[in-house]
């Protein structure tokens, strides 16, 4: 999507000069090479990138950032040439305006045309110069806009709320289960939604949404894959999917195979609130990744 466009003006290119200048003019002049200085203008403006500027295609606020700076360096360099091409028109321009108003031939429309191109060279030069400038505002104001309606930048907002109290409340959950040891009360305490489960949800979501739409910010905070390094530490993902008995029911097989329930379920107590503590660092690096969304 384009944003705040420059537009280029008509009489300052090379194929408006072709058709206005007159073949009088042409005659009783000759060559006056201002279609040549309006061409190099043209192809000034174009290869320094002023004439087709679209907005961020991306949501990360690190790459953003590294776009904005480097469009902007680009569109002052590619401003500063467009001003050197005007300012050596603007010379061969005065000239054949002095020529052709001096002349008996050349038709007074052919002067008022060369007068036409000086007149909007200032202007145009003036705009390109305060380009890049002021493009700044209208460029994030579009990514804003883009960022705030993202699934990721919405996920993201709602999940730093829960992240931070999650840990504590899947262990007082397991402590729920340790007072009483037993295969059922795993399942009567994690087998509906829970905590539990939205830790899982999280890891899902750091891996499809940050990964996937948010590399360069995601990498800062946390480097690694949340449904490889964390979701398969023991008993997450059981615990993930307890309302379908995964845990309880891998529990009640060690038990009837002859393995002590009290001491199963507290094996698995032990396991399962370490692999939950492991996850501190990740729901930690959730909670500031969701704090540079909301600053970008």
């Amino acid at each position: 999507m384009a944003i705040l466009k420059v537009d280029y003006p008509a009489v300052l290119t090379r194929a408006a000069w072709d058709k206005k200048k007159g073949l009088a003019a042409k005659l009783a002049v000759g060559k006056t090479d201002v279609g040549a200085y309006l061409l190099a203008v043209e192809v000034a403006f174009k290869s320094g990138g002023l004439a087709d500027v679209s907005e961020f295609a991306g949501l990360d606020p690190i790459e953003y950032k590294a776009y904005e700076t480097e469009l902007i360096k680009k569109l002052t360099k590619g401003a500063k040439a467009v001003a050197t091409a005007l300012g050596n028109l603007k010379v061969v321009a005065t000239a054949a305006h002095s020529t052709f108003a001096a002349s008996k031939v050349v038709p007074k429309s052919s002067t008022a045309y060369v007068k036409s191109i000086l007149d909007q060279i200032e202007p145009f030069k003036n705009l390109v110069a305060q380009y890049p400038a002021g493009l700044v505002p209208s460029l994030l104001k579009a990514y804003r806009t883009k960022l705030r309606a993202s699934s990721a930048y919405i996920a993201f907002k709602a999940t730093a709320v829960s992240a931070p109290g999650l840990t504590l409340k899947i262990v007082n959950m397991v402590k729920k289960v340790e007072a009483k040891p037993t295969t059922a009360n795993v399942n009567a305490v994690f087998g509906g939604d829970g905590p539990h489960r939205m830790l899982t949800t999280t890891f899902q979501t750091w891996d499809q949404l940050a990964k996937a739409k948010l590399p360069t910010l995601a990498a800062k905070h946390w480097a690694g894959t949340a449904m490889k390094d964390l979701f398969e530490l023991p008993h997450l993902k059981e615990i993930g999917n307890e309302a379908n008995g995964d845990a309880s029911g891998k529990l009640a097989a060690l038990v009837q195979a002859g393995q002590d329930e009290k001491r199963v379920v507290r094996k698995f107590c032990l396991e399962y609130s370490g692999s939950v503590l492991k996850t501190d660092a990740f729901l930690k690096a959730v909670v500031a990744l969701a704090a540079d969304l909301e600053k970008a």
